[in-house]
């Protein structure tokens, strides 16, 4: 469960600076940005069954399912 929630944060992480050197004032890029990274994010969490999605390690901190629904 650990290294799901961080591969899928390290990906998200290291897709920033590939976003930040194109032209953020284009707008077919960020569409296609965007489209991308989410079914990249998709992906990523389809092989979790719903107790991985939902597991918490802690009551501080979130689950996957959780940094899905704030970042979508």
């Amino acid at each position: 469960m650990k290294n799901s929630f961080f591969g899928i944060t390290l990906f998200l992480i290291a897709s920033l600076p590939l976003a930040a050197q194109q032209n953020t004032n284009d707008k077919d890029f960020l569409l296609n940005y965007f489209e991308e990274t989410t079914q990249n994010l998709e992906n990523e969490i389809s092989g979790l069954s719903k107790e991985q999605m939902h597991f918490k390690p802690s009551e501080e901190q979130w689950s996957v399912s959780q940094c899905v629904e704030h970042i979508h």
